[in-house]
């Protein structure tokens, strides 16, 4: 690990494989890049196209994995260039990912990469990812990973979206016996008071050094001691469960400052989250948008729908319909400006169009859904088609919607709508007969 000015290497679960990266600095003379063809073919075909097919097949059917990785470890082969700093550094990863990475002392990685090996095989666990190592000089940069020591950094990496669970759950209990310090940009469940007596320390010095300590009688974890920490100790959030709140902190936001107000660290700090939740919950803002949307048309949608009843008729059912959206419009009228806004926004925006017409999509399926149901209740029917009628329905209540947050008056619209509504219903509905 100490031939080159930088090390790495990735060990690839299910097999006894790794494959290393050394990396020395040489004059700019020198320069002698990778082939074009060599490049593709390593770089797009092998590590993205077919590693992402790799993993994807692995979520689908786990057994598979195992085989897989071995297909993997194999697949990149020797190779050397030279080249400037940023095109050997800097790679393409189009296979999102989800990392867990700790830095530990240099000399206790064989100790801690032995045990996260035998846990890995003890449990069963199906893991397409290499675990990374690399290598990094003591420093005395404050807040430093590597403060005061030689260091070795390991991380574990999950598909985007799946729960890493025991398996990071894992790699931190096993850090954690060697003083382990968890990268600043990555997953972790660290707290500053652990209830095994671990305890991460920031000494007070002029340079506010970090140092961590854990107490000496610790031993490292066995693959019992690891499943009892992740289900006690280090309980995670479901990723469902993370999502939704995440997209109630992103509505409030919003809904007080504005599209624009709902940047990603706006929202993890209205959810009191880390940025790292956000990416593990989601792919993206726009990823979260989608949800937001489809979670505010299920609000508008129960509202409108919650005292619907047969009485009445087709006519006044959807009366009923359309006070109860106009309470839902009153209490939370911040959610409609910034449905209005988000549809607006993404008209000017070629990348985000996508998301307005999956909006408008939510609004026909609610719409078509409500009809069907007055329908239902009345025991009336439609005599043209609901699709139709639906697309009518929602420029009624778009119309109403902008017309009442610009002048707020509950009674005009409300008798504007009852007016709508008895011709909506006289164009659309079968006579009776």
């Amino acid at each position: 690990m100490t031939s080159a000015d930088h090390v790495e290497f990735y060990w690839f679960p299910h097999t006894d494989r790794c494959l290393t990266k050394r990396n020395t600095r040489v004059p700019l003379t020198e320069l002698a890049p990778l082939g074009r063809l060599r490049a593709v073919w390593d770089d797009e075909v092998l590590a993205n196209a077919l590693f992402g097919a790799v993993i994807a097949t692995g979520r689908r059917v786990p057994a598979l994995v195992p085989p897989l990785a071995r297909v993997s470890a194999r697949a990149l082969g020797p190779r050397a260039w030279t080249d400037r700093s940023h095109d050997v550094f800097v790679s393409r990863r189009r296979v999102r990912f989800q990392e867990m990475e700790y830095a530990v002392p240099r000399a206790d990685a064989p100790a801690v990469l032995a045990e996260l090996r035998r846990v890995h095989e003890a449990s069963g666990w199906r893991t397409a990812f290499p675990v990374e190592v690399r290598v990094a000089a003591a420093d005395d940069i404050p807040l430093s990973t590597a403060g005061g020591r030689e260091t070795a950094y390991i991380a574990a990496h999950v598909p985007a979206g799946v729960d890493p669970g025991p398996w990071f759950a894992a790699l931190e209990a096993i850090a954690g016996t060697v003083a382990g310090r968890p990268h600043w940009g990555s997953c972790t469940v660290w707290t500053p008071v652990r209830s095994a007596g671990a305890t991460r320390v920031w000494a007070s010095s002029p340079r506010c050094a970090t140092g961590w300590t854990r107490p000496a009688s610790s031993p490292m974890p066995t693959s019992s001691t690891c499943s009892a920490r992740s289900a006690a100790e280090m309980a995670r959030v479901s990723v469902e469960h993370r999502r939704a709140a995440l997209v109630d902190a992103a509505l409030r936001v919003m809904a007080r400052g504005g599209l624009a107000a709902g940047t990603t660290r706006a929202i993890v700090g209205e959810a009191g989250m880390s940025l790292a939740s956000f990416h593990y919950a989601f792919d993206s803002r726009d990823d979260l948008l989608r949800d937001l949307v489809r979670g505010v048309v299920g609000r508008e949608f129960s509202a409108a729908t919650g005292g619907m009843t047969g009485d009445g008729g087709l006519v006044g059912c959807l009366r009923h319909a359309a006070a109860g959206y106009l309470e839902h419009l009153e209490r939370e009228p911040g959610h409609e400006q910034l449905m209005l806004e988000l549809t607006l926004h993404a008209l000017r925006d070629p990348a985000l169009q996508p998301l307005a017409r999956e909006q408008y999509r939510a609004y026909t399926e609610a719409a078509t859904r409500l009809l069907e149901r007055a329908a239902e209740l009345t025991g009336g029917r439609w005599a043209r088609p609901v699709s139709e009628l639906a697309r009518l329905l929602i420029t009624l209540v778009d119309g109403a919607t902008t017309t009442w947050l610009v002048d707020r008056d509950t009674a005009a619209t409300q008798a504007a709508l009852d007016v709508a509504i008895e011709a909506f219903v006289s164009a659309g509905a079968a006579a009776p007969g």
